[in-house]
């Protein structure tokens, strides 16, 4: 097999879709969902059943649908395959008292190679997903060698293949998990993609450990835009490597920042949007306006500006996302909260006016929508678009939808419409720039020390402090932070001459270590050891 993954628009048409079926061992990411980033309780033999819904569906389409399990069960994989579950498979000896060089052959690395080569491909692929833990001690009485028991660390995430890498115009770009539970996943898509014959031709690694980057949260617009959410899971180091490294293939790219927010019900950026169609965009009221509204920075290849990222330079920032697509000429409906709690939003465009969606009521919703209407009227399409339901309540219950659950590595190019570049604002200042951790769970603590606090107390902090600069006049830079430790400040900024200047700069800032302030009336002085100057720095 032979493929080069390539994404200009999610409205082209699919034709290679790539899936992951959960297996019969999801069960155990079940007995405690939240440890293993699930929102809910869920039935494993009703999550496969509803995958194969998704399957059934694309097929329908028109799509090849990829299993990730059959793919790497190929004869061409078996030697990768049988060195990646020597890797996820354990021999732990306990009890450390002396045994006979014969006992300690059975825990060995050849004994595991020998156990190994003994099971079918898919047998190891198993092993892979898997990865246990084979807890062992010498026996006492008459045996050997007792099992006290096997440990598994399931890579249940894996059912979400839109996480752990993107697909650009330039190809495949190999993405870094910010949540510890989902880091060995991309060991596992990389043989995949090696299997596959897909070349990757980025790596977040490569970027450094801040460089954290997870799919949900990109966007291929048109062949002229993509974008890219940072906040809780991506970050805004991943948006630079990609502009650095001339990963994108676009003229535009734009980082939508969420700021104060940051709730794992909008981890991604497709919890809360979706391209319906050329012009035409689904959003969620929670982030389109209001306390948690994104806010745009957009760079443009040979831009003008004294700093660049790579061909990229920074047009204009801070944009309300609202006002954005507004002024890119996109139809927006906005979709009630509630429906963005159920994954109205994350739906799969397959092109050629077909959408599929789990939620149904969204269906309802977007077909009674007077924009919708007045769009396809404009649009010529006098039977609307096709929007697909497809029963997924089974997967929705893992934090993820029909676009988390899919990942698309080919779609035919369609002619789409003359992309309109508006033309940004040359005169673009600011006179400070706000430092926002990132990249914490608002339903989470931060912690030094005995300084305890929520995360949502500390990103409501930011809030009105923002609110209070924005109040004396002040014009607000947002920064959003990799996390809450991380070693760099807005003293870097201090002094930027301008927009470009101010990101610069931030980027390359010398490293701090935060100092937590006993007693300080302020989280981020008492809990997070910022003081002000660390969060808020003026610039000439």
């Amino acid at each position: 097999m032979q493929f080069t993954a390539t994404q200009f628009s999610e409205n082209d048409v699919a034709e290679v879709v790539v899936v992951h079926e959960p297996p019969p061992s999801s069960l155990l990411s079940m007995l405690n969902p939240i440890g293993s980033l699930c929102k809910k309780p869920f039935v494993p033999a009703r999550a496969r059943e509803d995958h194969r819904g998704l399957q059934t569906a694309l097929e329908a389409a028109g799509c090849r649908v990829i299993r990730l399990s059959d793919a790497l069960c190929a004869e061409v994989a078996r030697n990768d395959l049988l060195e990646l579950a020597m890797k996820h498979l354990e021999y732990n000896l306990l009890d450390h008292v002396p045994v006979a060089d014969r006992i300690r052959e059975y825990v060995s690395d050849e004994h595991k190679r020998y156990i190994l080569t003994q099971l079918s491909s898919e047998d190891l692929v198993e092993v892979v997903l898997a990865r246990p833990i084979v807890n062992l001690a010498p026996g006492r009485h008459n045996t050997s060698l007792l099992t006290r028991d096997t440990a598994v660390r399931g890579l249940s995430g894996l059912v979400f293949m839109r996480d752990q890498q993107i697909v650009t115009a330039r190809g495949l770009v190999l993405g870094q998990f910010n949540a510890d539970q989902r880091r060995e996943e991309t060991v596992v898509v990389e043989l995949l993609w090696k299997v596959l014959g897909v070349p990757i031709v980025g790596r977040c690694s490569d970027g450094g450990s801040h460089c954290l980057l997870e799919g949900g949260d990109f966007v291929t617009m048109s062949a002229d835009l993509a974008i890219l959410g940072v906040g809780l899971r991506s970050t805004y180091d991943a948006a630079v490597y990609l502009m650095k490294n001339d990963l994108l293939g676009t003229q535009c790219f734009a980082v939508v920042k969420d700021c104060f927010d940051q709730s794992q019900d909008r981890m991604h950026l497709d919890c809360a949007f979706t391209l319906l169609h050329d012009r035409l965009v689904l959003v969620s009221d929670y982030i389109y306006e209001g306390k948690c509204q994104r806010y745009v920075d957009e760079y443009a290849v040979d831009a003008p500006g004294d700093t660049r990222f790579g061909r990229y330079a920074l047009r204009c920032a801070n944009i309300p996302f609202k006002d954005w697509l507004a002024a890119w000429g996109y139809t927006v409906i906005t979709l009630p909260h509630e429906h963005q709690l159920h994954y109205g939003c994350n739906n799969l465009n397959l092109g050629g006016g077909r959408v599929l969606i789990a939620y149904a009521p969204t269906i309802e919703l977007i077909k009674s929508d007077t924009r919708y209407k007045a769009y396809c009227v404009e649009h010529g399409l006098p039977d609307g678009l096709e929007l697909i339901h497809v029963p997924f309540e089974g997967i929705t219950s893992m934090y993820g939808s029909v676009h988390c659950a899919t990942q698309v590595i080919q779609r035919r190019r369609s002619a789409g419409e003359e992309v309109f570049v508006p033309s940004a604002s040359p005169n673009q200042t600011f006179d400070i720039v706000l430092y926002i951790p990132s990249g914490i769970n608002k339903d989470a603590l931060v912690a030094e020390g005995d300084a305890i606090a929520t995360a949502a107390a500390l990103l409501d902090e930011m809030y009105a402090l923002y609110e209070k600069l924005q109040t004396e006049g002040k014009r607000v830079y947002l920064w959003p932070a990799s996390n809450a430790s991380v070693p760099t400040t807005a003293r870097a900024a201090y002094g930027a001459r301008n927009l470009t200047d101010i990101v610069a700069r931030i980027i390359a800032g010398p490293e701090h270590t935060p100092r937590p302030r006993q007693g300080a009336s302020t989280i981020h002085e008492r809990v997070v050891g910022y003081t002000r100057e660390d969060i808020v720095s003026p610039l000439a």
